[in-house]
């Protein structure tokens, strides 16, 4: 059981850093959008960018919301999961 609690933390800590990097790369790609449809307002051009903009921007948003949620629980696990390793020393000295 000591082998599936570390796995699981370290699996989880894994995610954590994966939706680290997710929301990080979406923060990117939304300020990208913005900035196209700022250049947008200003400059006439086709409107199938302002569609693809608002695309990837909705886009964003969700891998940013989905990824929060992964942080949340990656973060209980973790913590979980190393209080739980302490626990079982203390408890085998």
């Amino acid at each position: 059981m000591k082998k599936s609690i570390k796995l699981q933390t370290i699996i989880w800590g894994f995610y954590f850093l994966i939706s680290v990097i997710a929301i990080i790369i979406a923060s990117i790609w939304l300020h990208n959008g913005y900035i196209v449809q700022n250049v947008l307002k200003i400059a006439d051009i086709n409107t199938t960018y302002l569609t693809q903009s608002n695309a990837a921007i909705s886009f964003a948003i969700g891998i940013i919301f989905f990824a929060s949620i992964v942080i949340i629980i990656g973060a209980f696990v973790i913590i979980a999961g190393i209080k739980s390793w302490n626990y079982k020393r203390v408890e085998q000295e």
